[in-house]
């Protein structure tokens, strides 16, 4: 089968490249035949016409290669909700199947969606044939909206090649308890990890203030800041102006053997978000290498992510209770030890990429079928 595959340039750093640089190499060719149909602004010498650029480009990609199905892969925001809508309106009309999987969640889109874009949710996304999602509060909520087509769960991933040669039970059990013990007794320095986008919205202020907040209060603990983006300066100043120099380090992006050394060597994971998760492939990738997290209780996150077993869940934009997640966690490395267990064992079980990609292929195989036996 001929699959159309919206998203991203797969070389960029977000959330969907990596999803499908990690998951695609997992699909046979003979199964499915996925060709790529990158969007945004690469395609468009002059930004502001490239959304109309796109629509015209899609609709050339479909007139002359003929997929048998089209997969499409909003972010619940006001830019993609638009563009994608009208993809699977163009292709709908020209009669081929398609499939929407929803990335990143903004909360707060929902009531302007409710309120003054019904209508347009109503004509474009009920008409696909089947929906992906990350949290079943979002397939109630779009259900709600009058999508009745077929839903998935899924999960974001991490790369199965990033765990060769990565040892689980040295990190925590042995060698490793005994580092969480010395982390507890301050022999040695706790390393945090924030592995994402140096945005705002991600609570990367929300983790500075907590480290800035820990060390007051006498622990050994330093900050790796791993990820590029429109706050970089800003962040840097930051640091700067707080005497934090010698404890926060600002990586910029990350990938490769460089990736995974970091998580090899770091020991919880952190990443406060406000809004516009999905569900992020770093905190999995962070699990399958044994690391507790702290996280917020915002999108998809909540309905798996067990508080107190793989890490703890704070308030959105609270420095304070991250902080004290922190300190909690740095002073009970038994607890420690049995999180770092369930999330490497959890996120093996459930993300890698080539689980991921037979269960996307299935879900492929299953709309063929559907649309055969409908025909």
């Amino acid at each position: 089968m001929r699959i159309l595959l919206t998203c991203p340039s797969l070389k960029d750093q977000g959330g969907v490249a990596f999803y499908y640089n990690s998951v695609l190499p997992h699909i046979d060719p003979a199964v499915a035949k996925i060709s790529v149909f990158e969007i945004g602004s690469t395609h468009a010498s002059v930004p502001l016409i490239h959304p109309v650029v796109d629509q015209l480009r899609f609709i050339f990609r479909i007139v002359t290669q003929r997929p048998d199905l089209v997969h499409i892969n909003p972010s619940f925001n006001p830019k993609s909700f638009f563009r994608e809508g009208l993809f699977i309106l163009a292709a709908k009309l020209l009669r081929v199947p398609v499939l929407v999987f929803f990335r990143g969640w903004h909360k707060s889109f929902e009531k302007t969606v409710e309120k003054k874009l019904r209508w347009f949710f109503r004509l474009t996304y009920p008409r696909a044939n089947a929906c992906i999602v990350l949290s079943p509060k979002f397939m109630e909520w779009l259900r709600g909206m009058g999508m009745k087509c077929r839903f998935f769960t899924e999960t974001t991933v991490f790369n199965d090649s990033l765990l060769e040669g990565f040892d689980p039970v040295e990190k925590y059990s042995g060698a490793g308890l005994a580092r969480f013990k010395r982390l507890c007794s301050r022999a040695e320095t706790a390393k945090l990890l924030f592995l994402a986008s140096v945005q705002e919205e991600k609570g990367i202020f929300d983790v500075l203030e907590a480290l800035s907040i820990v060390r007051s209060r006498g622990l050994r603990v330093t900050l790796t800041i791993a990820g590029t983006g429109r706050y970089f300066d800003q962040v840097k100043r930051w640091i700067s102006g707080h005497d934090l120099a010698e404890a926060a380090v600002l990586r910029g992006y990350v990938s490769g053997t460089e990736k995974k050394k970091i998580l090899e060597t770091h020991d919880i994971f952190c990443l406060p978000s406000h809004d516009g998760e999905g569900m992020p492939n770093a905190l999995m990738e962070a699990m399958a290498f044994g690391m507790p997290a702290i996280m917020t209780p915002i999108s998809a996150i909540p309905d798996f992510f067990v508080h107190g077993e793989m890490g703890y869940l704070v308030p959105v934009r609270n420095p304070v209770a991250l902080a004290e997640a922190i300190e909690t966690l740095v002073m009970d490395p038994q607890a420690m030890r049995r999180m770092s267990a369930r999330n490497h064992e959890y996120a093996l079980a459930r993300s890698s990429a080539s689980k991921a990609a037979a269960r996307l292929a299935e879900i492929y195989s299953s709309l063929m079928y559907s649309a055969k036996t409908q025909a």
